[in-house]
């Protein structure tokens, strides 16, 4: 390989590599030696993903020679609305608050997963529930979860 062909506004263009490619390969979570030997923590975990993610582009990239990096970067989905969220203050099972609530949601699902035991509650007034409850469509008791 040492470039790519493409379509810009309907013309064709061709870009030649210089110092190399990189190819976007998606995801491999649905491949369990893949995720042991990479980022071990999710094992056993349920994958926000679908099955076909199962690594098999990457390995072809590496059959060719290709290399891998950051491999051991994960996203971790943390399913709240925002809006909800900021109103309120998250905390672990110990009651404790442990990371700003208008803060990336993968990293608030990285905190939670990896740090605080996969526990988290988020404290809020009966207005916010209300409003928050108004835009679901999902149970109350689906709403209090832990994510």
């Amino acid at each position: 390989m040492v470039g790519i062909g493409a379509k810009r506004y309907g013309e064709d263009v061709y870009v030649k590599a210089r110092l190399g490619e990189l190819l976007a390969m998606g995801s491999f979570a649905f491949n369990e030696d893949m995720v042991r030997a990479n980022e071990p923590r999710f094992l056993g975990r349920l994958a926000a993903s679908i099955e076909a993610h199962d690594g098999r582009a990457i390995q072809m990239g590496q059959s060719i020679g290709a290399a891998t990096a950051h491999t051991d970067a994960t996203e971790v989905a943390f399913f709240c609305d925002p809006q909800l969220l900021v109103r309120g203050i998250l905390v672990n099972g110990r009651g404790q608050r442990y990371i700003n609530e208008d803060t990336y949601p993968g990293r608030l699902g990285q905190a939670t997963l990896f740090h605080q035991e996969n526990q988290a509650f988020l404290v809020i007034d009966e207005t916010a529930f209300e409003e928050g409850w108004a835009s679901e469509t999902s149970s109350p008791e689906l709403l209090m979860q832990p994510t």
